[in-house]
């Protein structure tokens, strides 16, 4: 049975709603890892760019249907709801991991064995799982580009803020764990 156009979006803002309760109650910062002190400018561009990218998109599939992969409706949607609810996982996740560890050496600990930045991974999939939700093809594009380079930026700031604070640890812990895509190592030549 395919669902009604308004349920999947229904599910899609109940779950974005409850996550950014959860968020704002622990004071997390939305968009950072909350691991070391971020630019500004960076915060600025990521904030633009999600709260812009998804009004586009709900925009548009509420009103315009411009941008709209209709052909794909409900497949991509749902996949996109998945993939949202994936990536709220991961930062609750990584949020009560940080939240509630009493070492504040995050290294090579729970979901940081897999990346080491699983907050910025959860933000990106939920960058790129907004647009899918509302089938905006655009918007996946943004996410996938765009959305894709500032997060990225983040985690290189915060690799070099790493690299001067634990230096030979996190070296070594480099060298074991993925940038940023779970699981996806460069093999050594």
């Amino acid at each position: 049975m395919i669902p009604d156009r308004d349920q999947i979006p229904i599910i899609f803002f109940i779950l974005l709603i409850l996550w950014m309760v959860i968020e704002y109650y622990f004071e997390s910062p939305y968009f950072q890892s909350g691991l070391v002190s971020y630019s500004n400018i960076i915060k600025t561009f990521i904030s633009f760019f999600f709260y812009l990218n998804g009004s586009y998109a709900i925009a548009d599939y509420t009103f315009g249907h411009r941008t709209q992969l209709i052909k794909l409706y409900p497949f991509l949607n749902v996949f996109g709801l998945l993939l949202f609810s994936y990536g709220t996982f991961v930062r609750l996740n990584t949020l009560f991991e940080l939240l509630f560890s009493k070492d504040k050496l995050y290294f090579n600990r729970n979901c940081y064995r897999y990346c080491r930045h699983p907050r910025l991974w959860g933000t990106f999939v939920q960058f790129l799982a907004i647009p899918m939700v509302f089938g905006s093809y655009p918007g996946i594009i943004l996410s996938s580009t765009l959305g894709l380079f500032l997060i990225y930026r983040q985690a290189q700031l915060e690799e070099n803020f790493f690299l001067k604070e634990y230096k030979e640890q996190y070296q070594a812990y480099q060298l074991q764990t993925p940038f940023f895509i779970p699981f996806f190592r460069k093999k050594a030549i």
